[in-house]
C-alpha cells in the first residue's frame, strides 16, 4: 500500500491521502463508498443544514451536504451498534462470520438493509429474525443525495 493514494473519478481527482485518511474521513460519498464497505441510511437535514435527524438521533454532519433535505448517511459496518431488543423495529436478516468478527444485515422497518461489524460473542444472539435496535455513535457522519 502506497504512503497516499488518489481517488479518481470519470477522470477527475476525488481525493488524495493517506489510505487510513481516505478510509476514515473520505472527501466525498463516491470515495466512502469506493474504500471499503458503507450502508446508506436515510436521513433529513435540519434547516440550517448542519445536522441530519437519523435513527430518532441528530447526529452532526460532517462536509458540505450538498443539495435536498432529504439524505443517506454514510456510515461503515464498525460504527453501527445492534442490541437485541423485542421492541426494536429492524430484524436481523442475514449473518456472516468472518473470524474476530461477524457482519449482521439488519433490515429497518422502512426496508433499508444495514450492516454492522461485531465481536463474533456479540453477534451470536443475534439469528437471523431477531428484533434489535440500531444506534450509531455521537460523532459526525457523511451524508450524500438519497438515492431513489
Amino acid at each position: 500500500m502506497a504512503d497516499r493514494v488518489a481517488v479518481m473519478r470519470a477522470g477527475r481527482l476525488e481525493q488524495c491521502a493517506a489510505p487510513a485518511e481516505l478510509y476514515a474521513r473520505p472527501a466525498t460519498a463516491f470515495v466512502a463508498e469506493f474504500v471499503g464497505t458503507m450502508s446508506r441510511i436515510p436521513g433529513v437535514l435540519d434547516a440550517e443544514r448542519t445536522t441530519v435527524a437519523v435513527l430518532g438521533r441528530r447526529l452532526p454532519v460532517d462536509g458540505d451536504p450538498g443539495e435536498g433535505d432529504d439524505v443517506d448517511v454514510l456510515v461503515r459496518p464498525e460504527a453501527v451498534r445492534l442490541a437485541a431488543d423485542d421492541m426494536g423495529d429492524a430484524r436481523v436478516v442475514a449473518t456472516a462470520f468472518l473470524g474476530a468478527v461477524t457482519r449482521v444485515t439488519v433490515r429497518l422497518a422502512d426496508g433499508t438493509d444495514v450492516k454492522a461489524d461485531l465481536r463474533t460473542h456479540e453477534a451470536a444472539v443475534l439469528a437471523p429474525g431477531s428484533a434489535v435496535t440500531v444506534t450509531l455513535p455521537d460523532r459526525p457522519v457523511l451524508v450524500a443525495a438519497r438515492r431513489r
